[in-house]
């Protein structure tokens, strides 16, 4: 697995710039915290990710952006007041738990 840099900085912008959003929205610094976290754990490595395998790297792409497009239904969720901060909070973990799960088992097994 290799890193570009340039776009993980483009991923880095793109999310805190999403953050900045929402907070200029809401002021809701749960919100922006999560997330920027979670919106730079999916969409920099579905950037930056590099593999040898063309399977495994437009599989972990592709998942990458469903599970970043699901993270921004659920913040705008959230910023319409749909839920409250420890349904949030409790979402937004199990997303990036299952996330982070399917991405690893997908790489260990290179399918």
């Amino acid at each position: 697995m290799r890193f570009n840099l340039p776009l993980t900085f483009i991923g880095i912008i793109l999310s805190l710039t999403l953050g900045f959003y929402l907070y200029n929205e809401s002021k809701d610094l749960i919100l922006v915290i999560g997330f920027s976290i979670i919106s730079i754990s999916i969409l920099v490595p579905s950037l930056i990710y590099t593999s040898k395998n063309s399977r495994t790297l437009v599989n972990t792409r592709i998942i990458s952006f469903f599970f970043y497009l699901v993270m921004i239904i659920l913040s705008f969720l959230k910023l319409n007041k749909f839920f409250g901060d420890n349904t949030y909070v409790l979402f937004s973990g199990i997303l990036l738990s299952v996330f982070l799960l399917i991405t690893y088992s997908l790489n260990k097994s290179d399918l």
